[in-house]
């Protein structure tokens, strides 16, 4: 063989070991498309189906003027799973869910309520908080999906428009619906919170609400009219930034109702 062939050989042999990288870079991508393609189609399915099972849709009638109407059918969510004992609502988002936690934090990071695979998760809170949202600052976590569902929409109070049009979220529990107004909306780093802060500690209720209301980020926004103390309740929606692990976006809600329901 001389020289020309040995070299044409090798051209050939490097032409096919490319194409054969190709396709396997090609197929790996199909591959991972289909498998979150999937994977949000679960998530979409499980969630719209516990919306319409387990949220009445019916306007409510003859209410004892003391009670508040509670649309979620709790007695049923538990035969589901036990550790679902609460649920969200944030208007003007898809954000209508379950909120579940378990002894075991971040237990609902990669779980559904049946406790099966889903890359979409759950609405959670660690155990550290109490169920009853009586602690100074609850931290509410959900992933950032790309198919807009979960907390993907928390994002949407980046937009100063709609963080002043949509100024209340609500969550039930049994016997409960609390209102929360929403003081501010930004950008946070990624550290835990519950953890960070000791809110035992007054000084550091105080230090978390100021955190807060002047944010170290330009991509903030606030209410004008705000005043918060040690004896304020806040609950903070935490979600994701896509691609920037370092952060988090946080929408803050301070509790200004908490009605007994039906």
């Amino acid at each position: 063989m001389n020289y020309e062939d040995s070299r044409e050989k090798k051209k050939k042999v490097l032409i096919i070991f490319l194409v054969i990288i190709l396709f396997v870079i090609c197929a790996s991508g199909v591959v991972y498309l289909v498998w979150n393609w999937y994977n949000n189609y679960m998530a979409k399915n499980i969630y719209d189906g516990l919306s319409q099972q387990y949220v009445s849709q019916a306007e409510p009638e003859d209410l004892t003027p003391e009670l508040a109407d509670n649309p979620i059918d709790f007695v049923s969510l538990k035969k589901v799973n036990s550790d679902i004992y609460a649920w969200i609502k944030v208007p003007g988002t898809v954000i209508d869910y379950p909120v579940l936690q378990n002894e075991q934090d971040d237990y609902y990071l990669r779980r559904s309520i049946y406790g099966k695979y889903l890359l979409a998760g759950c609405i959670f809170t660690n155990d550290c908080n109490a169920k009853d949202f009586s602690d100074p600052v609850t931290c509410v976590y959900g992933h950032n999906m790309r198919d807009d569902t979960m907390f993907y929409m928390l994002h949407n109070f980046e937009d100063k428009e709609f963080f002043d049009k949509n100024e209340f979220f609500y969550i039930y529990t049994p016997g409960h619906k609390y209102t929360y107004r929403i003081v501010s909306a930004l950008k946070y780093d990624n550290r835990r919170i519950t953890t960070v802060y000791d809110f035992t500690q007054e000084s550091e209720i105080i230090s978390y609400q100021y955190s807060i209301l002047n944010p170290k980020f330009e991509l903030f926004n606030s209410r004008e009219d705000i005043t918060l103390d040690a004896e304020s309740k806040i609950v903070t929606l935490s979600t994701c930034f896509a691609n920037q692990p370092a952060y988090r976006y946080l929408v803050n809600g301070v509790l200004i109702s908490d009605e007994l329901t039906n």
